[in-house]
């Protein structure tokens, strides 16, 4: 049949641009975010003094103590960022290795702005990975922070000694000067997108559409060979690194990295994949030219007649969008992840048939969960169901991908933004005026920002929210969830 039209916001359906943390439609509205999922380290909804539940099976409110206008959220391993409309970025979660940006190894229980960037300029992009950090700036300029123990941050090997714990560009390897000559001035590397992986980082380059990858090189996922740095025996890339593949002659418009993988689509709608195999997610079937492809980018085999638009790569997933609103998923199945109805994973990507006529508009791949967005607005969930991560108000693993209540939501809201990290997951919403959930979620600030962020938690408690707990779920799901909050009090 005929495509749908989408819904405001995303006019059409899919649209080649961003993979990963794919920046939503501006919206003149006030908006919500919400987490779920694993809460020890406070990375999915933060911690407050009534409430440090670590686990959230529904969505919760994230109360940011400034009334900021989010415009992106991206979920790390075990932190979260948040870019506001204003070009400031917050922070919060585990931060041991510095990758929460306050000049400090602390964890962080409340989303806190990152005071550096008033300095370096409105920030457009943000991407959180497994313990880094990464941001663009409006002018392209990339900023980088938290460890970088195989070069993850793209500065040097003298970032690789101890972690950088305040945002820090990352620039072009440096030139040899003359033999009598000064030091070469750094030049900064400039890109149009970012993405912060398990150990490694990607980017696009903003002049050319060139792909660039540095850090972990042990699988392949920098598209290098070998890459041993002489002084630590770290096999890693320590510098923004060129990858050397034809890619069709084409230029890339998005890129995506997991945890040991990297994947791009072109403005071809082609989608490429390199680094980690052992499961399928490069999607490559089985080509003869697997073993050599691995460190060398090889074209994703798509069904006939697929265009790709945007991909996700997960833990040991990968997640393609493609321009009629399919989503197709390649790699490990275990647990669901894939949401093709089994736990059997795939070498080469395929559609989700139980999506039906659903148009997908944007995918997020999690550790061991998928998220998706169709151009209704429905938020599906699919994988791992431990610590509540799927928002199901359950802790049972889904093989296809299952609704999460638009109740649960927020009655009224829009979804704008889906997002996952390693097992906690973030929506961002767009609420009208008037709305009884904004007007609760601003008293709710209004109370925390009267109350000092350095107070101790008291010991858990039921799981607060600006949402009644038990909305949308039927009796099984209702007696699930009163015996976590039971359990909970203990």
């Amino acid at each position: 049949g005929q495509p749908r039209g989408g819904r405001p916001g995303w006019p059409g359906g899919p649209r080649i641009g961003p993979c990963e943390h794919q920046r939503a439609p501006r919206s003149a509205m006030p908006t919500l975010l919400v987490g779920w999922g694993v809460n020890e380290d406070a990375q999915a909804t933060g911690w407050t003094a009534e409430d440090c539940s670590e686990a959230k099976p529904l969505p919760s409110v994230v109360h940011l103590a400034d009334a900021v206008h989010v415009r992106a959220v991206s979920c790390g391993s075990r932190h979260t960022l948040v870019l506001a409309d204003d070009g400031g970025v917050f922070s919060w979660g585990w931060g041991k290795q510095g990758q929460l940006g306050h000049g400090s190894l602390r964890s962080c229980r409340q989303p806190r702005r990152i005071e550096a960037f008033r300095a370096v300029g409105a920030v457009v992009q943000v991407s959180a990975g497994g313990i880094h950090s990464g941001a663009v700036v409006q002018d392209g300029r990339v900023y980088t922070w938290g460890a970088s123990s195989f070069g993850q941050l793209g500065q040097g090997p003298a970032a690789m000694d101890a972690p950088v714990l305040e945002p820090a560009p990352v620039s072009y390897p440096p030139v040899l000067p003359a033999p009598e000559g000064p030091p070469a001035a750094p030049t900064p590397f400039l890109a149009s997108h970012l993405s912060c992986g398990g150990m490694h980082t990607g980017a696009v380059a903003s002049a050319d559409g060139s792909v660039w990858c540095w850090g972990r090189a042990d699988s392949g996922q920098t598209a290098v060979l070998l890459a041993y740095d002489d002084a630590s025996g770290t096999l890693g890339v320590a510098w923004p690194h060129r990858v050397q593949s034809g890619f069709g002659g084409a230029r890339a418009v998005g890129l995506s990295c997991g945890a040991f993988h990297t994947a791009a689509v072109m403005d071809d709608a082609t989608a490429w994949a390199w680094g980690k195999e052992d499961f399928g997610m490069l999607g490559a079937g089985a080509s003869q030219n697997l073993r050599e492809g691995v460190y060398r980018p090889i074209r994703m085999e798509l069904p006939e007649g697929e265009e790709a638009v945007s991909v996700a790569c997960g833990g040991w997933h990968t997640v393609v969008l493609t321009r009629s609103g399919k989503a197709l998923s390649c790699g490990r199945g275990e647990l669901g992840r894939l949401g093709l109805g089994d736990d059997r994973s795939r070498n080469k990507p395929e559609p989700l048939a139980s999506l039906g006529e659903r148009r997908v508009v944007m995918a997020s791949a999690g550790g061991t969960h998928t998220l998706l967005l169709t151009d209704e607005g429905e938020v599906l969930a699919s994988g791992r169901g431990d610590g509540g991560r799927l928002g199901q108000g359950n802790f049972d693993n889904h093989l296809t991908p299952q609704p999460i209540s638009a109740t649960a939501l927020g009655a009224g809201a829009r979804v704008l933004q889906v997002c996952c990290g390693g097992a906690h997951s973030a929506a961002l919403l767009e609420v009208p005026e008037g709305a009884e959930v904004l007007s609760t979620a601003r008293a709710l600030r209004s109370r925390l920002n009267s109350a000092s962020e350095e107070a101790e938690p008291q010991s858990p408690s039921s799981p607060s929210s600006f949402l009644d707990p038990h909305a949308g779920l039927s009796e099984r799901q209702r007696r699930q969830l009163d015996q976590m909050i039971s359990a909970s009090k203990r």
